[in-house]
C-alpha cells in the first residue's frame, strides 16, 4: 500500500509477508531507522520514493521477482550495498540520486531501461553500463565525485547531456563500437581524464561541448588500428592532441 509506513520512525525492521507483489509508493519513505527489510520472490516492483531517506537501510537483497525500480526509490537512502537482480527491466529516474555511502553496484544485462539522474551524487568508484539499455539519459552520474572510470558496453548508442559531469576523478572511459553520439557536457568538468578508448573505426558524432572544461592535454585517445586518420580529422575528436592505434577490447 502506498506510504504505508511512510515517516514511521521508529520502525527497525521489516519482513513483507510472502504474496505481496509491489512495496508501494512511499511505503518506507523517512523511516529514518529501519535497518533491515526482507522482501520476498512475490514482488515485482519497487515504488517511487519506496525507501527514500531510510538513512539507517545499509543493505538490501532484492529478489529475483522483481522487474522495475521506481523513481527516487532509494534517494538519499543510506544503502551501501544492493542488488540488482537479472529480472529488473526498468530503473527510475533519481533512484539512487545522493547515496553517499553506494560505491559499486552491478546492473544486469536484462535493464532496458535507466532514468535521468538515477546515480547523481552517489559514491559510485566506477560503473559498467550493459548494452541492453541502448540510450543513456541525461545526468545519469552527474556529480559524482569519486569516479574513477566508466565502462559502456557494446550496444549502446547514445550517451545523454551531462551524463557524467562533474566526475572530478574520473581517470578513464570505455566507449563501445556501436556509440553514434555523445551530447553536451557529457563529460565536462572532468579535469582528470587519462585515458579515453574509443572502439568504433568511424568516430561517432560528438557535440561541441561535450568535453568542456576538461583539459584533454594529458589525455590518451585509444582507436583502432587504422582510424587514426578519421579521428584527426573529425571534430571535437581531432582536440586530442595524442590519438593513438590500439585493438579493440571486448566491450
Amino acid at each position: 500500500t502506498d506510504g504505508m509506513f511512510q515517516d514511521c520512525r521508529s520502525l527497525s525492521s521489516v519482513n513483507i509477508p510472502d504474496g505481496v507483489a509491489s512495496v508501494g509508493n512511499n511505503a518506507f519513505e523517512r523511516c529514518f531507522n529501519l535497518q533491515t527489510v526482507n522482501i520476498p520472490n512475490s514482488v515485482t516492483s519497487i515504488g517511487n520514493c519506496a525507501f527514500s531517506g531510510t538513512f539507517s537501510l545499509r543493505t538490501l537483497n532484492l529478489p529475483n521477482s522483481v522487474r522495475s525500480i521506481g523513481a527516487n526509490a532509494f534517494n538519499a537512502s543510506g544503502i551501501t550495498s544492493i542488488n540488482i537482480p537479472n529480472s529488473v527491466t526498468s530503473i527510475g529516474e533519481f533512484a539512487f540520486n545522493n547515496t553517499k555511502g553506494l560505491t559499486s553496484v552491478t546492473l544486469p544485462n536484462s535493464v532496458t531501461k535507466l532514468g535521468e539522474r538515477i546515480f547523481k551524487q552517489s559514491g559510485l568508484t566506477s560503473i559498467t553500463v550493459p548494452g541492453s539499455v541502448k540510450n543513456i539519459e541525461d545526468a545519469t552520474c552527474v556529480f559524482c565525485g569519486k569516479l574513477t572510470s566508466v565502462r559502456i558496453c557494446e550496444g549502446i548508442k547514445t550517451i545523454g547531456d551531462a551524463a557524467f559531469q562533474d566526475g572530478w576523478t574520473l581517470e578513464t572511459v570505455s566507449l563501445p563500437a556501436s556509440l553514434e553520439y555523445i551530447d553536451g557536457w557529457a563529460f565536462g568538468n572532468c579535469p582528470n581524464l587519462k585515458i579515453i578508448e574509443c572502439n568504433g573505426t568511424t568516430p561517432p558524432d560528438i557535440h561541441s561541448d561535450a568535453f568542456i572544461n576538461s583539459d584533454l592535454t594529458g589525455v590518451i585517445l585509444y582507436v583502432p588500428k587504422g582510424s587514426e586518420p578519421a579521428y584527426r580529422n573529425a571534430p571535437v575528436w581531432k582536440n586530442f592532441p595524442s590519438i593513438v592505434a590500439s585493438p579493440p577490447t571486448a566491450n
